[in-house]
C-alpha cells in the first residue's frame, strides 16, 4: 500500500499489519558528507533554519510534533539527533524531575546547548556522536526508555535500519517510538530545482519514510499511525528569502543571484511568496 501525504493533509490515518517483510531496505546509498553533512548537522546553520522556519510557517511545528511524541510525566526518553532541542526542552517540562532524557548528536555544541536549557527540569543525560554507533553510545543493553523519538534526523544516518533497529531493541514492552521527517514535495526545494540540480541526497530524503520507516514499522509493530502536517510558509522580502535559502543543504551560490531575481520579481508582482513544507510522524506502540 502506498501512502501520500497528498491525499492525506493534517490528517492520521492508522496502519494494520499483518506480514514480515523481508526486503528492508538497509543502507543509505546516499549518505551525507562533507559540505552537505556539515550543512545538514552544524549547530549554527541548523539554529538559522529552525529561526526562519519558525517565522515563516503558518503552523508550530515544534508543538505538533510534541503532540505526536506524546510525553507524560515520568517518561524516561530518548531523542537520537537533539540538534537545537526544538522538542527536547518542551519535552522536558513534560517529563519533569521524575523523567529522565537522554539525548544523542553528532555535533557537541548542540547537546551541550540543549543540557543547558533541561537539566533544571529533568535528569539529563547528553551524548556526543554518530547515531550509527547508537548501541555503543548508550551502553549496556539494560539501558532502556518507554519515549524513543528522532525528529528530521534518521535519516542522515549511514545504516538507518540498524539505528532503527537498536531503538526498537531499547524500548520497553508498551513504549512508544515515533519518527519525524519531511515529505515531498518540498515548495522551497522545487523552487530552487527550477534554476540548479538538487542533491541526490536531498531528494532521498522524501523517500526515506515510503523506503524505510514503513517496511520497518509494518516488520515490528502489529499496527502504527501516521500523521501528516501540511504547513504553508510565507516570504515576504528578498532578503529573508535569501538568508533563509543560504542556510539550507541545497544551497548553490552560482545559482544564487537569478534566483534572487526571480523572487524580487514574484515580490513586486504578489507582495509575497508562498510554499508549502509537508511533514510526517510515524508512531507505534511496542
Amino acid at each position: 500500500m502506498t501512502i501520500s501525504s497528498q491525499h492525506l493533509l493534517n490528517t492520521t490515518i492508522i496502519v494494520m499489519t499483518n506480514y514480515q517483510s523481508e526486503n528492508i531496505y538497509m543502507k543509505n546509498s546516499m549518505e551525507f558528507v562533507g559540505e552537505l553533512l556539515e550543512r545538514a548537522t552544524d549547530s549554527e546553520y541548523l539554529e538559522k533554519r529552525m529561526e526562519m522556519n519558525k517565522k515563516s510557517q503558518l503552523y508550530d511545528f515544534a508543538q505538533w510534533s510534541i503532540e505526536q511524541i506524546n510525553p507524560k510525566e515520568g517518561d524516561r526518553a530518548l531523542e537520537v539527533g537533539c540538534g537545537r532541542g526544538t522538542q527536547a526542552i518542551p519535552l522536558s517540562s513534560i517529563i519533569g524531575n521524575e523523567g529522565e532524557l537522554t539525548l544523542i548528536d553528532l555535533s557537541e555544541e548542540s547537546v551541550k546547548h540543549v543540557i543547558h536549557f533541561v537539566q533544571e527540569k529533568t535528569k539529563t543525560r547528553g551524548i556526543q556522536g554518530s547515531m550509527d554507533n547508537i548501541a555503543i553510545l548508550l551502553g549496556p543493553a539494560l539501558e532502556t526508555y518507554n519515549v524513543i523519538y528522532s525528529v528530521y534526523a534518521l535519516y542522515y544516518a549511514k545504516n538507518p535500519t540498524n539505528v532503527l533497529n537498536e531503538m526498537f531493541n531499547r524500548l520497553i514492552v508498551g513504549g512508544s517510538l515515533c519518527i519525524i521527517g519531511p515529505d515531498g514535495p518540498h515548495g522551497l526545494v522545487e523552487l530552487a530545482r527550477k534554476f540548479h540540480s538538487i542533491p541526490p541526497q536531498v531528494d532521498n530524503c522524501f523517500q526515506f519514510r515510503s523506503k524505510v520507516l514503513e517496511p520497518f514499522f509494518k516488520k515490528n509493530f502489529p499496527k502504527f499511525k501516521i500523521s501528516f502536517l501540511k504547513n504553508p510558509q510565507t516570504i515576504t522580502t528578498s532578503s529573508q528569502f535569501i538568508d533563509f535559502y543560504r542556510q539550507t543543504t541545497y544551497h548553490n551560490k552560482n545559482a544564487e543571484y537569478k534566483l534572487q531575481l526571480y523572487v524580487e520579481q514574484q515580490l513586486n508582482e504578489h507582495g509575497e511568496i508562498k510554499f508549502d513544507k509537508y511533514s510526517y510522524a510515524l508512531v507505534a506502540e511496542k
